[in-house]
């Protein structure tokens, strides 16, 4: 079972992902300034500081990993080592060996096949290094290229939360995926 002792560090053929660092915070920023990313991201307003700096994401994934609360990851391209976003277990409970896997990637980078060649390389971490048994997203009704990425990566649609979250003020829906080890 991972023990937190050292930062893992995944390749794909096409990324790295990396532990989040300071100089990630100006490209972060962008991205999650962008509406439309923003769209379909619940409690990431809460990652950009007063000033529309990413500071918060990058002191919530350094407490996360020292606690032994989760692991988030930068996404590079591997070619120009562009930063093209994150994702990683928010939420890991060690005693019951389950995570949440959560993701955000910029604009320009959608629709190339990186989330899902991410989150397989979280998956193969997860259930092998990992220790996991099940790894659960949860998604906003209406974010069909979310449920796609975790189709993609054999997560099972589980179940709907009716009205469970505020949207813009707005009740809106979760849809619940899970993954449990072969």
């Amino acid at each position: 079972m991972f023990d937190f002792s050292g930062f893992p560090r995944l390749e794909t053929e096409r990324l790295t992902l990396r532990r989040i660092v300071a100089d990630d915070v100006p490209t972060f920023s962008l991205q999650l300034s962008n509406p439309s990313v923003m769209r379909y991201l619940l409690d990431f307003d809460q990652m950009l500081d007063s000033n529309g700096h990413a500071t918060p994401l990058l002191q919530w994934a350094a407490s996360i990993f020292r606690d032994h609360m989760g692991v988030a990851w930068s996404i590079e391209r591997r070619a120009d080592q562009a930063l093209i976003g994150s994702m990683g277990f928010g939420e890991w409970n060690r005693q019951h060996q389950w995570a949440e896997v959560g993701y955000f990637f910029g604009e320009s980078y959608w629709g190339q096949g990186y989330a899902s060649e991410a989150l397989t390389a979280l998956c193969e971490f997860g259930f092998g290094e990992g220790g996991l048994r099940r790894i659960e997203a949860s998604v906003l009704d209406g974010n069909a290229a979310s449920v796609r990425v975790l189709e993609k990566n054999n997560f099972i649609a589980e179940g709907r939360q009716h009205q469970k979250v505020l949207l813009a003020k707005q009740p809106i829906d979760l849809l619940l995926f899970g993954r449990v080890t072969e």
